[in-house]
């Protein structure tokens, strides 16, 4: 996904130097004079407040970017307790009658953990997909609105500077 800002920034590489309208308009030099000063007033509040926006969902992307880790984390590390488990119902290696007390737990306990490491792989395929969506659904949203966000942060930046 490109993100916005380096569309920006191409976008103002390939017309640097080139006059736009505000440049080549003669009531540049008065906008300051023909603008209410309580829409400057105005105007800053606002930029100030897209610029808090901003702040806060750039830190709900970086939240929502750890859950995600962590998700995916949390899926491997699933899968690896399930696998363990599959180990464990496989051993071969028999103990003896005197190490088991005479009883047949060891197999019982086997069979178990097999059936138990099935379990845990579902658990681990949901986590996964849990992850995906996180990433692909939540985490891209966030992402685009920081972009859009930015965006006008520049825009904002770009007017004020002309005023």
């Amino acid at each position: 996904m490109v993100m916005l800002q380096e569309v920006v920034h191409k976008i103002k590489e390939q017309f640097r130097g080139i006059p736009d309208e505000f440049e080549r308009s003669s009531l540049t030099d008065q906008t300051k004079d023909l603008v209410p000063p309580e829409t400057q007033t105005e105007f800053a509040a606002s930029k100030e407040h897209i610029r808090q926006i901003t702040t806060h969902v750039v830190k709900l992307r970086d939240m929502a970017t750890r859950i995600s880790e962590r998700s995916k984390g949390n899926a491997a590390d699933i899968l690896g307790f399930g696998k363990e488990l599959i180990a464990i119902g496989n051993d071969g290696t028999t103990a003896s009658a005197w190490a088991t007390g005479g009883n047949d737990v060891i197999a019982t306990l086997k069979r178990a953990f097999r059936s138990l490491s099935h379990e845990f792989s579902l658990i681990s395929e949901k986590h996964s997909l849990q992850g995906i969506r996180e990433e692909e659904g939540v985490l891209d949203q966030l992402s685009m609105l920081v972009d859009i966000l930015q965006a006008y942060h520049v825009s904002i930046y770009y007017i004020y500077v002309v005023w």
